[in-house]
């Protein structure tokens, strides 16, 4: 109930301030938000940010536009589109709506809401906890992860029947299977040789 009444006032606050705000344009180069409120704010063509604090209402990129969001920051509505690149180190995101061709990789922080569509990726520096695939105030799906980086575990409401095919955990649970199974033999290996060097000595 909480959860649900905390998305909503983010999103009535949103539309209130960004309906009497024009938004802020970052056309390339590199820049840094760390304090305030901006209703939009938009990267575009090669721009790059780091959002370390204040609070966005909206914040959009596309053009190989790259942002990367930190502790300290909250962010209403966080919408990469084609060729954008967001990188979610921490900060307090309500909704993460993925469009185009845009790569998002997040490793810690909290996220209300993920929803993706088109040909873009997210993927979850995390462990997978738990999915309920009906489950989520959309019933579209509610994932619980435990974030590797911090220890931190969150639960995420998927929006949209598909998200959940463009979400990747990294590492998978399936490559670090593999990759153990590969140390097991290395070892196994190095034992033997090591053996018959003993034997023959």
């Amino acid at each position: 109930m909480l959860k649900k009444s905390i998305l909503l006032t983010a999103i009535l606050t949103t539309l209130i301030l960004t309906n009497t705000s024009l938004a802020l344009t970052w056309d390339g180069g590199y820049h840094l938000f760390d304090s305030g409120y901006e209703g939009e704010l938009a990267l575009l063509n090669d721009a790059s940010a780091d959002i370390t604090g204040g609070h966005i209402g909206i914040l959009w990129g596309e053009d190989f536009s790259t942002v990367n969001t930190y502790d300290g920051c909250i962010i209403d509505l966080l919408r990469p589109n084609v060729n954008c690149t967001a990188n979610v180190y921490g900060g307090a995101i309500n909704d993460i709506f993925t469009l185009g061709t845009s790569t998002t990789s997040a490793y810690n922080g909290l996220i209300n809401i993920i929803h993706s569509i088109d040909s873009s990726t997210v993927y979850l520096y995390a462990e997978m906890d738990s999915f309920d695939p009906t489950g989520g105030i959309f019933h579209d799906g509610l994932l619980t992860v435990t974030w590797l980086d911090s220890g931190d575990s969150i639960s995420i409401d998927l929006a949209g029947d598909g998200t959940y095919g463009h979400i990747f955990f990294v590492p998978e649970p399936y490559s670090i299977s593999i990759m153990l199974f590969g140390c097991i033999c290395m070892n196994n290996g190095r034992n033997q040789h090591f053996l018959r060097e003993m034997y023959h000595a």
